[in-house]
C-alpha cells in the first residue's frame, strides 16, 4: 500500500513524502493502523489514518488511537500532545493529497 507523509511535506522533503508497505498491521482500532517499520537494530512504528501516516513512534501508540477513535483528548500531558499534533496535521495531509492528487482511504 502506498502511504502519504505529511512530514515530509512540513519539512519540504520530496524524496520522502510517500512510502510503500506489504506488511499487515500489528494494531488496528477503527481506521487507525500501526504498522511495524523497524530495521536492523533501529525499532519504530508508523500509525496510519487510513493511507495517511500520523505519527511516528517507538512503541505502538495504543492510548493514542483509542483517543483518536472515541475523539476525547487524553489527560496525560505526552498524548495530549500527539493527540493535538494529529488533531491539527490531519487537515494539512489533506490538503497534500489535494495538491498531488494522492488518492486518500479512510
Amino acid at each position: 500500500m502506498k502511504l502519504l507523509n505529511p512530514f515530509a511535506f512540513k519539512l519540504e522533503r520530496r524524496e520522502k513524502r510517500f512510502c510503500e508497505i506489504d506488511a499487515k498491521p500489528i494494531y488496528q482500532n477503527g481506521e487507525y493502523k500501526t504498522y511495524n517499520f523497524s530495521s536492523g537494530t533501529h525499532k519504530w512504528f508508523i500509525t496510519c489514518r487510513g493511507n495517511i501516516i500520523i505519527t511516528e513512534t517507538t512503541a505502538v501508540p495504543k492510548k493514542l488511537i483509542e483517543a483518536l477513535v472515541n475523539n476525547e483528548e487524553p489527560s496525560d500531558s505526552v498524548t495530549k500532545h500527539h493527540y493535538q499534533r494529529t488533531m491539527e496535521l490531519w487537515p494539512y495531509a489533506l490538503e497534500c493529497a489535494r495538491q498531488v492528487n494522492f488518492e486518500v482511504i479512510v
